[in-house]
């Protein structure tokens, strides 16, 4: 595992279209909706994406151990690490 989270133009012979970098460990999850994408990370913290431009807009930070699970809508992220902890962010 890596830092990174990649997208690929399947369309047009697995171009990648960007790479998004931020997280300080390893994805260990995401989750996408329309343009919007979040990450986990085992460094704990949580990146929103907009995957129009490829750029962070937002890191979530509150749990005491890897994130490993990810749910979200338009108004809120549900988060679960492995501290034992279900977060709800309002975004």
């Amino acid at each position: 595992m890596d830092r990174t989270v990649r997208r690929w133009n399947l369309e047009h012979h697995n171009d990648e279209v960007f790479e998004l970098s931020g997280h300080d460990g390893a994805v260990s999850c995401l989750q996408f909706w329309s343009y919007a994408l979040v990450s986990g990370s085992v460094d704990k913290s949580i990146r929103m994406w907009d995957l129009r431009t490829g750029k962070s807009h937002r890191t979530l930070r509150g749990h005491a151990g890897p994130v490993r699970s990810l749910q979200f809508d338009d108004r809120i992220v549900i988060s679960g690490g492995l501290d034992r902890q279900a977060l709800v962010w309002d975004i």
